[in-house]
């Protein structure tokens, strides 16, 4: 439902923690987020981080995603499309 998925793409996500690094995973962002910290986040703030099952390489810092959120996500304008109305031919045209 496309108002589930604005609402989740507005949203901060949670903390993820491996042996007291506090992090969230690019590629678990919501889409629209996920391109966005891409671009705009310095390469050296993101990190690997070698978990007992993985090697996660496309973390950031907790600390540096709330930062980005705050600056570049939070208070971004918002615009919503309007639906294009079909357009409707009268009997009399």
């Amino acid at each position: 439902m496309v108002i589930k998925s604005y609402i989740a793409s507005r949203m901060k996500v949670p903390v993820e923690i491996y042996r007291g690094i506090e992090y969230v995973q690019i590629s678990k962002l919501p889409q629209l987020q996920k391109e966005l910290i891409s671009q705009s986040l310095p390469a050296d703030q993101i990190i690997k981080i070698l978990t007992d099952k993985e090697l996660l390489n496309d973390c950031v810092q907790y600390k540096h995603y709330e930062s980005w959120y705050i600056q570049h996500w939070k208070n971004r304008p918002i615009t919503v499309k309007a639906p294009e109305q079909p357009s409707v031919k009268l009997a009399n045209d």
